[in-house]
């Protein structure tokens, strides 16, 4: 397991099955977010769409599965240098800078 500082918050990187996993914790050791990386194409039919139609010839660097402290399931998909989120049916939600 490598630890990580995020901001407030602790991450914790592991490999599970020779697949990505990370699990975010705050200072109290609460669960905030787990993190499993997928392949492009295990992304959601709508959220591949969204990608081909607004990011055309674009390499999606990394795609991940999110589920986050509340219990839902969201989707990330990296294009340089920015993380674009999606919900579980693949519908777009928003997109974030890369620190």
């Amino acid at each position: 397991v490598k630890w990580d500082k995020e901001e407030s918050n602790y991450e914790a990187s592991f490999k599970n099955n020779k697949v990505d996993n990370s699990i975010l914790f705050n200072a109290n050791g609460k669960i905030i977010e787990t993190e499993i990386a997928i392949t492009v194409s295990q992304l959601p039919k709508k959220a591949l769409q969204y990608l081909n139609a607004n990011f055309k010839n674009q390499k999606v660097k990394e795609a991940a599965k999110i589920i986050t402290e509340k219990g839902n399931l969201i989707y990330e998909a990296e294009i340089k240098g920015k993380d674009l989120f999606f919900d579980e049916n693949g519908n777009f939600i928003t997109k974030d800078k890369v620190s």
